[in-house]
């Protein structure tokens, strides 16, 4: 892998070329690891895997999974929004590990007993640590217990059903003795439990570790790799936790976790718990050794890759002056209209929902069809020329209109979108296809054709003329009820 992929499989149905990242990922981590032995640096090694919605961080994390699987590496894979009904994720990170451990397939069977008898170990302390997180943050209590007034400890009492109410009436100095006495044994308690906590923790990183070594001595690669997925959509206290028991009890030689996050999205999740004015992105930041940001997947790719799940019959479109590659016409819109990859796949998907349903006997006009996707979605009032027109006119970051080369001296090589559908929508518009088809032979017959955009036009209009008769209406006069009405089957 440190050249290549050996199992071509694996990354067979790659289009956002992440086979690259994997190539690149695996061998930064492989040569830091054994640059941090060297180093005499211990403990674990945690990356983020960063990336918008919609830019493969899944499919990424799961190939990349089965590539270090097949390279011999030990590794579990977690989906952390599947797992978050739970209350601690360590139980999620346990389970997946405990049942690696037993699926393992040992040549030698001593070694295999070995390393079930130190799973047992590690699973009893998991156990002490899993109760302490139900009796509800130990450290917490702790500080309330050794730092906040009397009273309020009382009423810490109260929630946990301890002895107030047989003192809640005393309201003497025998019920301040009895609370304090109370209070005290609560405190004491809970420090016991704490400092038991804390030796289980140390107790489970040891024994975590021996079984990372047995993997090792048994001819496992290393390092074991654990691939935490989804973690952006999870509840915000969940996928704290999810990080906060990350680094404190998985800190073990030879192992590295790779969290896959919409890193902003995930900042802003935590802002609802901590409030807007935390610093949310420094303190994720504390929490990896290193990000790695998934670069912007090749547009023209991802387009053919979303256009793929629905079997897009590209036929169904249609486009003018030879521009004969349709997905370069689409991605060049959705970068002139600016959109991300969400908005893009509900684009499409909209497009595509069009098309599954469509029955006339001529194509869409892709050039008029997608940017009035795109008002459709972004909500705005399409039902006047002027309207319309204003979207297709829209200037990009530089000011400039969208148009599309094409291989015409006459038009300067090149179509203006706005020209087209000015056009377009100005002869579509006059009640039935006879009608538009004399308005345009007047105009033909008065300027000898000199016209290439008005015959291009004519060319569709005749054509839908023959095959759907002299009385319909022009159908691109009817795409945006079109829209409106497909709307009902995309994509939130």
């Amino acid at each position: 892998m440190h050249d290549h992929i050996e199992d071509s499989k694996i990354w067979a149905d790659d289009l956002l070329g992440r086979e690259d990242d994997a190539v690149l990922l695996y061998n930064f981590i492989v040569n830091r690891m054994q640059e941090r032995k060297a180093a005499g640096r211990s403990g674990s090694y945690v990356m983020n895997i960063d990336a918008e919605w919609g830019q493969g961080k899944s499919f990424f994390l799961e190939r990349f999974y089965e590539q270090v699987i097949a390279l011999n590496h030990p590794a579990v894979f977690i989906n952390a929004w599947r797992d978050d009904f739970s209350d601690d994720p360590f139980t999620s990170v346990l389970s997946e590990f405990s049942i690696y451990i037993d699926e393992f397939a040992n040549k030698d069977e001593k070694t295999k007993g070995r390393i079930a008898k130190t799973l047992e170990v590690v699973k009893k302390n998991a156990g002490k640590i899993m109760w302490v997180g139900v009796k509800g943050a130990t450290g917490k209590l702790i500080e309330k217990a050794i730092g906040e007034a009397k009273g309020e400890l009382v009423e810490l009492l109260a929630e946990s059903g301890s002895l107030i109410s047989e003192v809640a009436d005393a309201g003497s100095k025998a019920f301040a003795d009895a609370a304090t006495s109370s209070i005290d044994e609560f405190a004491n308690k809970q420090i016991e439990e704490f400092n038991s906590a804390k030796r289980s923790i140390v107790n489970f990183e040891n024994s975590f570790g021996e079984i990372i070594k047995m993997l090792e001595a048994d001819g496992k690669q290393m390092p074991f790799f654990i691939f935490v997925d989804e973690l952006d959509r999870c509840r915000p206290t969940y996928a704290i936790l999810m990080l906060e028991r990350i680094k404190h009890l998985f800190d073990v030689e030879n192992v590295v976790f790779l969290i896959a996050t919409d890193t902003d999205q995930l900042a802003e999740a935590i802002k609802a718990v901590y409030g807007q004015g935390f610093g949310s992105r420094k303190y994720l930041g504390r929490f990896f050794n290193r990000p790695y940001v998934l670069p912007a997947p090749n547009r023209y790719k991802l387009v053919e890759a979303i256009l793929g799940r629905y079997s897009f019959d590209l036929a169904k479109l249609f486009v003018p002056f030879g521009l004969s590659d349709k997905i370069e016409v689409i991605v060049m819109m959705s970068e002139h209209y600016e959109l991300d990859i969400r908005q893009l796949e509900h684009v499409i998907d909209v497009l595509a929902s069009i098309a599954t349903t469509w029955s006339e006997p001529i194509p869409l006009d892709l050039l008029t069809i997608l940017p009035l996707i795109i008002g459709v979605l972004e909500k705005q009032s399409l039902s006047t020329y002027a309207q319309k027109m204003e979207l297709f006119t829209r200037e990009n970051k530089s000011a400039a209109q969208l148009t599309f080369p094409i291989r015409l001296s006459k038009l300067g090589n090149s179509l203006s979108i706005s020209t087209w559908a000015s056009n377009y929508f100005n002869y579509a518009s006059k009640g039935s296809l006879q009608k538009s088809i004399g308005y345009i032979s007047d105009i033909l017959s008065n300027n000898s054709g000199s016209d290439p955009i008005l015959m291009e036009i004519y060319r569709r209009i005749e054509e839908e003329y023959d095959l759907r008769g002299r009385e319909k209406p022009c159908l691109v006069s009817e795409y945006v009820d079109i829209i409106q009405s497909m709307r009902s089957f995309s994509v939130n």
